[in-house]
Formats: structure tokens, C-alpha cells, sequence
């Protein structure tokens, strides 16, 4: 709805929460009783499958390395020193003081959408917006976190954002798919007073106006609305006003705020901010020269004492004077106002997400502050003239973790980021120990064993630039000196890098890219640390998402790739002598292909359904036949007749086949010699078997995933011993499978919630080096430990490993490598090098042989001249062949002919440009200005330009003299007419 009904009135600013009521819920004669809400009851747990035998314990979370930094307004500081926030589905209260993170699960296990805080402060209560099916908000009590009230079907699947109005009285939801609901709580009551659909795309944050009752803004992708709580007839109702933008570009919008005087300030992806009013833009406000007001999007907006402050990703904040904007009056086709901001705070290197004041005393200027390249910041936004430099209270990665991987010998693991960190954690002391800066995105690692590397220091890193990187982590753990050294820096691929693996025996390494091909490397144990030795590049189907080993054969390796192709290939270990001049390796890959078969499945289910209910149908009619037959003796029965069907078939959905072939995420050999595979998209949800040399598409085999029937599986893991697999959801659920003796049967499971439900895929899991501790990671930039209880207490016994002694070998230099040269464009551009350097050799010995007999020649040609008459040797008789010199001087016509053809219209341009030159400013001149300059006694003469007399002149000098001719014939010459003819004469010459 875009306009207001009649009879609609605006809420008025005495219009209370009891007359919301009255309106809404006047024929609620009885009130329900007050359910108790304990709060213990309000914790998530695992779940298990239907007669699961595994033990509910067998997994504990730990501690959470990293929270969500990227999600858009995802801090509440619940009091001076406690900072609350989400990461997966754990709630994490941050001790400023201490540095100590305490942790509160989510209450369904559903996922947590976002958290706020009651302003005002008779209310100690923080709100918490679970996500999930049909999922509530829960307000607890601070500190005690007794739960206030249970506010139920705001919204179908998740929340984005909760807002207070400034009296705290109210509560209003946004919604996120699939309704995109806006509600409107008296949570006191834990009723609904206002409900509707805010947008048909993603909405990001909604707020109440601070300073007009009633008065709601919302924005997100492409939009922002302007909503009013209106008294109507019928009731309260919810009137909403789409905004305009004109002439202005489309913008997601994330910062809003509303002004006291009904405008709405808003940002934009470009930087500057928008000055709404009555649905449209009033005006934008650059800075001067048309500057833009910041770098990047603005994401928050605060005003008090008549300044406006911006909150941008660049990692500024700056103040503007309000009246300024307000009282400009810009023409209406160029609706901009150009000001300069009165203060500027920047902290370096700081991607605001937003701020949060620390406390409610308007006198403390510190502000807590949600970093998206990772981390929390205590900032100081005072505009005195001592300001106290901002610090950082808490680090993690900057979005997505790509991959993590375990010590083989101690308490401590890492994690490599697509910021390009990599950070080393002891999960023992629960402590981030050290860290590092690469000049790339990360993509995956290993940290090879000490059967591989005996020191069990060495990792391979792979980055989207290309560049694997060997590196030494020297981890000194007596005096807690931590320190990184780069061997060696490799590029196999002038693509991002996909995937990485090394097969059992330790001795080759295959990685795969984004350029659809793999690349072999021995690996050479012979210096003092491991070393990567290229091998070749073979060709694949398509960019292959996962790499795995044949059981049987070492130097088999099985590629998954996009869009259902399974590679099988055998690689040499060795370097091959051909590639000397190309690193491509001519191998045989055996191709398979995957192929949808996920409707068909559901098809025959449906089928055996639909059989089902008509067999229980037949005996239910010859149950009744038979007790008919028995009451009526003698009576016939048709018994066909009497048993067939009377309803008509159903019609069963036609197979839907993707347009697409969806990715395989993961591949892994059987003990049966056949293919397990993981797809994604809409074949996700089964785990699809294939024969190792089955040629027919279509899988032999599938076995559902219990209660997961569209979840994909994005990555897995068994224990040392096999007993346990471990998938990771695409939910964000990690499942323990028993596995039994028919490894098929998963009904035996262990689930539990702990990444984001939306956007937790978690690339890697892995297990410490004693399978004590386990650990995921994912894409909501969340890193997770847990305590591992098998129920045998079956651990792996600690294998010792050679006491390194770190030798100091210099780091190589490192810098990103997007445009550096791949090892196939780098051997191939010597090769080409050396066959240009080549045909340049050779070039040149012709060349000088050509010189010499041309000297030679010059020199037979001199000697000749110097010959008697008689015996010179005519020039034409010294040419070898008259038809070369013919043919030389035509390839030189034509050659010029061409020539003039192509600068035949330069010339005729030229030429005209000269003639209109020269009509203008030389053919109208009598005399040229000419000076002539004495050389000793320095005295210069000169003419004046003078331009030509018009033919009106010589016209009139041709009269006069006519006249003077009869007047000295008739005799009666007058002087006096004669001057003053010559004096007309002169005026026509110059006017």
C-alpha cells in the first residue's frame, strides 16, 4: 500500500500502548494465564536418529575462535563491559575487561538471526531473535537471563533485524525469507498488535522513529519504505509508502535514520547520503568538488545536538552540520548539496560494521565497535582535543574460513582465511597464539605429518592467486616464541586454486584449479625440510571441488568435478624427460558422469505410496465383502467389480531434470571398490554410489540421508579407526554416523547445530592429533572446537616425532602473484623465448652475410669506374636477373601506392585546412609586417600589417578620378571638391 485510506489517522503523540490494545484485541474478554519459562529449558541440544545407540555426549563444544563479523549490526553491549554477539548458533557474551568469552546456545538449534537491547532502562532485557521453523523471539533479563517473554509466529523461516521504539514499550521484527513479515510486539503481552509483508526482497534492518510516535523505516536491497501506525475504522493498521528514486541510482540501503522532522536520512552503496521526504529525495550530500561523503556505504547514522554522524565500511566517522543540509535549497535538476564534515575520526585498516555507545552517560564518549575485517574496537569519539587512540579488544578472521588443519604433535591448529590470515591457536589454553599476513586470498591447506616431515612443522598453503607456498611454522613452546618462514613459492596454476591433497604414501602432491586442470608434484624429502619438485598438468573434465585416492593403486588419483564428471587418472611419480619444453603429462583419464537421479527416486517412493494406500484399500473392501458374503448367504459378488478402485489414478508430477548438472562437493574410494558422491543443489540429500569402472550414468546404488532429504553433505571425516564418519551439514549441523557393518545404513546418528543454519557451510573438519579434540570451521567465519568421547575411549597414542632443530633459512620474499607467470606459461614462454633468441641468431648471420657482399659489391663497383671506357662493365650487365629489379620495383609502387591511399584523406584535410588557413589570414593582407633589425648601431625598421582595401574603395577611386578628368576637360576644376571626394574615399577605406 503506497497512500493512507480515508478515514486513516495519523497516531497522535498521546497515543498509548493501551489504546493500541483496545483497538486490536477489545473481544479478548479472558486473559490467558502466564506460562513459566525456565531457562535452562531454553538450550538446544543434539538430536539423535530413531533407535540411535550413540551416546549424547560424545561430542562437547569447547570454545569458538571467530564470531560472524560480516553480519550487519551483529553487536549489543549489554552493559559497560560485556559485549554480546552471535556466531553460528552461540550466543557470546565478550568480557571487555578480561578478555573472556562465556557462551549460551541457541534455544531450538535453528540458528540465531539477530539480538538487540531494550533502550530504555527500567527494562534490563536483551531480545534474541531465534531462526528456524515458525521461530521465536525470546526476551531475557540481563544479567540473569530469566526469560522475560515468549513472542511467537512473527515470521515462517528466519529474522534480519529487532528494534525497540524509544520508550521500550514495543517490539518490531523484519522477517526474512520466504514472507519478509514486519511485526509490530507489545511484548509485555507477547501479542501481535500489527503484521504485513515489508518487501518481496531482502530487507536489512528496520527502526523506529526516535522522535515521531508511530513512525517505522525500513530498508535493504534496492528499497526503503516509509510505514506509519494508523488509526483506521477497522483498527490499528500498518500503511507503508514505497520510496522513489528518481533520478538517483537504484542503492541497497543499510543505514537509516529518521529525523524530527518526518524526513529519513539514508545511505547508499556509493558512499554519500540521502535526505528523504514524502517519499522522495529531497536531495544527496556530497562533499566538496563533489567528493563522495565516504569510500564505502554508510551503515549507521546517529544525531544529536543538531550534528548528523555518518558511520561508514571505510573506517570512518564523521560529523556534519545538520542545518546546513536542512536549509539548502538546491535547483530542482541538480538536487545536491556540497559540504564539508566538521569532525573526521578514522581508524585504519577498520571495516565498520556498526557501533554501540558503551554506556548511557552522555559525558563517556567510548564506543564499542564491530570490525568486518575481524574483530571488536573500543573507539574514542570525543571532540576535545585529547583523544584516546581507538584499541582493538578482540581478532578473528575477516569472513569466510577456507580450511583448517591440526598439529600431528601438540595442542594447536590453524586456520587460513579467505583475508589471507593464518592463524595458530592452542585449543588446550583456548588462546589465538600467532598469526600471519599473506598477500592473497587462502584457499586450502595441509599440515603435513611427521611420516612425511619428520620435524611436523612443514604446511603447504594454497591461495586464489595461483601460488602454492611452503612454510615453516617454528612453534617454540618453551619460551612461546612463534615464528613463519616461506621455503619455497610455487604457481601450478594461473587460476585460483580449488583443492589440494597427498596421497597415503606421502610422496606426491596434486592440486587442482579454477584453469580445469591438475598439477603433480614429487614430493622431495632429501634437504632438511620437504620441497615441491613439478611433475606435469593433465587436462579435466571440468574445475574439480574435490580430490581423492584410489585405495589400491597410490598413483591413482579420483577427481570430483562441477557438473557430474569423476575422473580417474594415473600419474607418474617421477619428472618426465618430455617435459622439457611443456609440463603437460599424456596420461589416459577414464571419464564417468553423474547424472540427476533424484526424481526418479521420488517418483518410485511416490509409486510405492500410491500402491501402498490402494492395497490397504483392497483389503479394507474384501474385509467388508467377506462380512457382507457371511451376513447374506447365497448372495453373488462380483469380486472384481466389487475391489476395483473407484477413484482415478493420481497423476504423478513430471521428473524434473536440472538445466544445470549440479557439483559433486565430495568423492571417497569404498572398501568396496566402488564411488561414494556427494552432489549438491537439488540431488542433494543421498549419498550416490558408483561401480570404480561403471560407464552407465545413472548410480547403482543411493542410500538417503535419514531426516535430511535436501541437506547437502559439504564435507566428512572418520576417526582413526573407522567407527565414526562425520558429515558437516549444509545447515550447519555436525552429524556422527555410527558406522556399521554395512557402512551404507547412516540411520545410526548424532546431530547437533553449531554453524549459521544459512550460511555456516563448513569446507573442513578435523581432528587433533590424539582425536581428543575436533574442529570445524566455515563460511560464517566461525572456528569451533569440541572434546571428542568415543565410547570405547579408543584415542590414537601419541607418535612421537624427531625433535626438530630449526634451522634460520631466510623467508623468501612474497608478494601476490595474480600476475606472475604459471609454471606451464612460465616453461612455455622459454620455450618460445629461446626459439624467438634463436631465429634472431640465425636473423643476424644472414644479415651480416648480406652486408659483407653488399660492401663487397660497393667496393666492384668503385673499382669499375676507375676502368678505362673501353673495358667499364655496364651496371645492367652486373645484375644478376633484370626481372628481380623489376619485381622489387613494383613491390615498392605498390607498396606507395598503398600508402597514398591510406594518407589520401589526411592530405585533402590538410589541403583544406591550408586553403581555409590562408583565405583567412593571408589573403586578406596588402603588406606583411617585415622588420629589419641594424646589427651595430641597433636600429630596426618596420612595416605595418596592412590589409587589403575592400573593392568599395577602388570603386569610389575610380568615380573621383572620372570626375577630375571632365571637371579639367570642362575647365571649372574646384579643389575643394576634389579634398573632399578623397576624404569620402578615405572613410569607405577605413571606416
Amino acid at each position: 500500500m503506497s497512500h493512507t485510506e480515508s478515514g486513516v489517522e495519523d497516531i497522535s503523540e498521546d497515543f498509548n500502548i493501551g489504546d493500541e490494545e483496545s483497538l486490536v484485541f477489545d473481544e479478548e474478554a479472558v486473559e490467558e494465564e502466564p506460562l513459566i519459562l525456565r531457562t535452562e529449558d531454553f538450550i538446544s541440544g543434539p538430536s539423535t536418529g530413531v533407535n540411535a545407540t550413540l551416546p549424547l555426549d560424545i561430542l562437547q563444544f569447547n570454545f569458538s575462535y571467530g564470531y560472524d563479523c560480516k553480519k550487519y549490526y551483529n553487536i549489543v553491549v549489554a552493559d559497560e563491559r560485556t559485549i554480546i554477539f552471535i556466531s553460528g548458533n552461540l550466543i557470546n557474551f565478550f568480557d571487555v575487561e578480561t578478555k573472556q568469552l562465556t557462551f549460551r546456545r541457541s534455544a531450538f538449534g535453528g540458528g540465531l538471526g539477530h539480538i538487540t537491547k531494550n533502550p530504555n532502562e527500567d527494562y534490563q532485557h536483551i531480545a534474541v531473535a531465534e531462526n528456524g521453523d515458525h521461530p521465536p523471539i525470546i526476551v531475557y533479563e540481563w544479567p540473569t537471563l530469566e526469560i522475560v517473554c515468549l513472542l511467537r509466529e512473527g515470521t515462517a523461516k528466519c529474522y534480519n533485524h529487532l528494534n525497540y521504539n524509544p520508550s521500550g514499550e514495543l517490539l518490531v521484527s523484519q522477517g526474512g525469507e520466504p514472507d519478509h513479515l514486519i511485526t509490530v510486539w507489545n511484548w509485555k503481552k507477547s501479542v501481535i498488535l500489527l503484521r504485513t509483508k515489508s518487501s518481496v526482497n531482502d530487507v536489512y534492518r528496520v527502526l523506529f522513529s526516535p522522535y515521531v510516535p508511530g513512525h517505522l523505516t525500513t530498508c535493504g536491497m534496492s528499497h526503503i519504505k516509509f510505514w506509519k501506525m494508523a488509526k483506521t475504522f477497522t483498527g490499528l493498521k500498518l500503511q507503508g509508502e514505497l520510496g522513489r528514486f528518481g533520478k538517483t541510482e537504484y542503492s541497497d540501503i543499510l543505514g537509516i535514520y529518521p529525523m524530527p522532522d518526518e524526513k529519513v536520512i539514508s545511505g547508499c552503496y556509493w558512499g554519500n547520503f540521502l535526505v528523504w521526504e514524502a517519499g522522495l529525495i529531497k536531495l544527496e550530500v556530497f562533499r566538496k568538488l563533489r567528493k563522495r561523503c565516504h569510500e564505502g556505504p554508510i551503515v549507521q547514522f546517529d544525531f544529536k545536538d543538531g550534528e548528523l554522524w555518518t558511520i561508514a565500511m571505510d573506517g570512518r566517522i564523521r560529523v556534519w552540520h545538520y542545518d546546513t543540509i536542512d536549509q539548502a535549497d538546491p535547483p530542482d535538476d541538480d538536487r545536491v548539496v556540497q559540504l564539508e564534515p566538521i569532525y573526521d575520526f578514522y581508524t585504519p585498516g577498520v571495516e565498520f560494521m556498526c557501533i554501540a555507545k558503551r554506556s548511557s552517560d552522555p559525558l563517556d564518549t567510548f564506543y564499542y565497535a564491530q570490525d568486518g575485517n575481524g574483530g571488536l574496537w573500543k573507539i574514542d569519539l570525543t571532540t576535545e582535543l585529547n583523544v584516546t587512540p581507538s584499541v582493538q579488544l578482540y581478532k578473528c578472521h575477516a569472513g569466510a574460513i577456507a580450511d583448517i588443519a591440526a598439529c600431528p604433535w601438540g595442542p594447536y591448529f590453524v586456520s587460513l582465511g579467505v583475508d589471507g590470515r593464518i592463524y595458530l591457536y592452542n585449543y588446550l589454553k583456548q588462546r589465538r597464539l600467532f598469526e600471519y599476513q599473506f598477500p592473497a586470498k587462502g584457499a586450502c591447506l595441509l599440515w603435513l605429518s611427521t611420516n612425511v616431515d619428520p620435524s611436523g612443522n612443514v604446511l603447504i598453503l594454497a591461495f586464489d592467486d595461483g601460488n602454492l607456498r611452503v612454510v615453516v611454522l617454528d612453534i617454540g613452546e618453551r619460551f612461546e616464541s612463534y615464528n613463519l618462514i616461506i621455503l619455497q613459492i610455487i604457481k601450478p596454476h594461473h587460476k585460483p586454486i580449488t583443492y589440494i591433497s597427498i596421497n597415503l604414501s606421502g610422496n606426491l602432491l596434486v592440486t587442482s584449479g579454477e584453469d580445469k586442470t591438475i598439477f603433480v608434484f614429487r614430493i622431495n624429502r632429501e634437504m632438511d625440510y620437504v620441497s615441491l619438485v613439478p611433475i606435469g598438468f593433465v587436462a579435466t573434465s571440468d574445475i574439480v571441488s574435490y580430490i581423492t585416492w584410489h585405495q589400491n593403486r597410490d598413483d591413482t588419483v579420483i577427481l570430483a568435478c562441477l557438473h557430474g564428471y569423476i575422473d580417474q587418472i594415473t600419474v607418474p611419480t617421477q619428472p618426465q624427460d618430455y617435459t622439457t619444453i611443456t609440463y603437460k603429462l599424456y596420461v589416459e583419464t577414464i571419464h564417468q558422469r553423474f547424472i540427476t537421479y533424484k526424481a526418479q527416486i521420488r517418483r518410485d517412493i511416490k509409486i510405492r505410496q500410491i500402491e501402498a494406500q490402494k492395497a490397504a484399500k483392497r483389503d479394507k473392501k474384501r474385509a467388508a465383502m467377506e462380512k457382507l458374503k457371511k451376513e447374506n448367504p447365497g448372495l453373488e459378488i462380483d469380486e472384481d467389480i466389487f475391489l476395483a478402485d473407484s477413484e482415478s489414478e493420481e497423476e504423478l508430477e513430471p521428473l524434473y531434470i536440472p538445466e544445470v548438472p549440479n557439483r559433486i562437493i565430495w568423492i571417497q574410494h569404498t572398501t568396496n571398490d566402488t564411488l561414494w558422491l556427494s552432489v549438491g543443489g537439488y540431488d542433494a540429500g543421498y549419498i550416490y554410489e558408483y561401480y570404480i569402472d561403471q560407464k552407465d550414468p545413472i548410480p547403482y546404488r543411493f542410500q538417503m540421508i535419514c531426516d535430511a532429504d535436501d541437506v547437502e553433505v559439504s564435507s566428512f571425516v572418520y576417526n582413526h579407526n573407522g567407527k565414526y564418519l562425520i558429515f558437516a551439514m549444509q545447515n550447519g549441523a555436525i552429524r556422527i554416523n555410527r558406522v556399521k557393518a554395512d557402512f551404507r545404513d547412516l540411520s545410526d546418528y548424532w546431530q547437533l547445530s553449531m554453524h549459521d543454519n544459512y550460511n555456516g557451510f563448513i569446507p573442513r573438519m578435523c581432528f587433533s592429533y590424539d582425536e581428543r579434540y575436533f574442529f570445524s570451521c566455515g563460511h560464517d567465519g566461525n572456528v569451533f572446537s569440541y572434546e571428542f568421547y568415543p565410547e570405547d575411549e579408543d584415542y590414537i597414542k601419541a607418535i612421537p616425532r624427531q625433535t626438530p632443530v630449526f634451522k634460520k633459512y631466510e623467508s623468501q620474499y612474497d608478494e601476490s602473484g595474480y600476475d606472475h607467470l604459471s609454471l606451464e606459461q612460465a616453461i612455455v614462454k622459454a620455450e618460445e623465448d629461446r626459439k624467438t633468441n634463436l631465429a634472431n641468431y640465425n636473423k643476424q648471420q644472414y644479415l651480416d652475410k648480406l652486408f659483407s657482399l653488399r660492401k663487397a659489391f660497393h667496393q666492384l663497383i668503385k673499382r669499375n669506374k676507375k676502368l678505362p671506357p673501353t673495358q667499364i662493365i655496364p651496371r645492367n650487365m652486373l645484375e644478376l636477373d633484370p626481372r628481380i629489379s623489376m619485381d622489387l620495383q613494383n613491390k615498392l609502387d605498390a607498396q606507395l601506392q598503398l600508402v597514398k591511399r591510406k594518407l589520401a584523406f589526411e592530405v585533402e584535410k590538410s589541403e583544406i585546412r591550408m586553403k581555409k588557413s590562408l583565405q583567412h589570414f593571408i589573403d586578406p593582407l596588402d603588406l606583411f609586417p617585415i622588420s629589419v633589425q641594424g646589427i651595430k648601431n641597433g636600429l630596426r625598421v618596420s612595416t605595418l600589417r596592412q590589409r587589403k582595401l575592400n573593392a568599395e574603395f577602388y570603386e569610389m577611386h575610380h568615380i573621383v578620378d572620372k570626375k577630375i578628368i571632365e571637371a579639367e576637360l570642362k575647365g571649372s576644376f574646384n579643389m575643394v571638391e576634389i579634398r573632399q571626394q578623397h576624404c569620402n574615399a578615405s572613410k569607405a577605406r577605413d571606416p
